[in-house]
């Protein structure tokens, strides 16, 4: 066991985002697992290569397991007793869980305004502005992650070290997601041609996210779609991107656009 702890230490997120070593799922960040049903549209989602997953997986059972105490399992000096297993929720909890009344902040009316402004932004390289349309840490760690667990099982671990390291992957790359996404199109003027959403619709008591964003733009030199956008969020009214999504930035001949001036 000893073994593969310091195999999990040597491979852990660095401590710059652009230099961790994990990938985002198919919707954007680096999000939970999320179970799948055979027989349904819904498709697997990878956090991270799935060697580092094994690990990851088996050291945090094997924590969950002893409780991460002394050697001959007992709770370490000063460590609080009681079921090891106490800080995973169950499934069923998440089904009482009261609303969080919190608002997003930054965001839009309708999906279709925050891309909207999201191209507008790319167009004028205003990252300031692109960083607001996305969810923030603090949205992240007080609205998102306290119920993200009713879908993900992943987020069911209540321990505060857990669920910012599983924030720091999401960041992370979705991070990396920003950058690939002004590299290909940063000061170029293109417009929303059509927006759908291909994935899974998910509701939480507080929000809903809305996966497999179809973005399609055109410019000066065709219509191109997207792809560098990942899931959204809306809450009470108010969308804001969960996260911009590590992958090419387009499929086919991107539409160049012409440079803003």
């Amino acid at each position: 066991m000893d073994e593969l702890v310091e195999e999990l230490i040597e491979h852990r997120p660095a401590t710059k985002p652009e230099e961790c070593p994990f990938r985002p799922d198919r919707t954007g960040g680096a999000l939970p697992f999320r179970n799948t049903t055979p027989g349904t549209t819904h498709s697997t989602e990878t956090m991270i290569d799935s060697r580092y997953a094994s690990l990851l997986l088996i050291t945090l059972c094997w924590f969950s397991l002893t409780g991460c105490g002394d050697e001959d399992g007992k709770p370490a000096s000063g460590e609080p007793t009681g079921s090891p297993l106490s800080h995973l929720r169950d499934s069923s909890s998440y089904a009482t869980l009261e609303p969080n009344r919190a608002s997003l902040q930054y965001g839009y009316g309708s999906a279709e305004e925050l891309i909207d402004a999201l191209l507008a932004a790319t167009a004028r390289l205003d990252t300031t502005t692109l960083a607001d349309l996305a969810i923030s840490a603090e949205e992240w760690k007080e609205i998102l992650y306290p119920e993200m667990g009713l879908h993900y099982p992943g987020a069911r671990d209540s321990r505060p070290e857990i669920r910012d390291m599983i924030g720091e992957l999401h960041f992370g790359a979705s991070l990396k997601g920003l950058r690939r996404l002004l590299r290909d199109y940063g000061g170029r003027r293109l417009q929303r041609r059509s927006l759908e959403f291909t994935g899974d619709t998910l509701r939480f008591p507080s929000y809903t996210i809305y996966e497999g964003p179809d973005l399609r733009v055109s410019g000066p030199d065709g219509e191109g779609r997207v792809t560098s956008v990942g899931s959204i969020v809306e809450k009470n009214g108010v969308w804001k991107l969960l996260s911009f999504r590590e992958t090419d930035a387009s499929e086919g001949v991107p539409p160049a656009g012409d440079r803003s001036e």
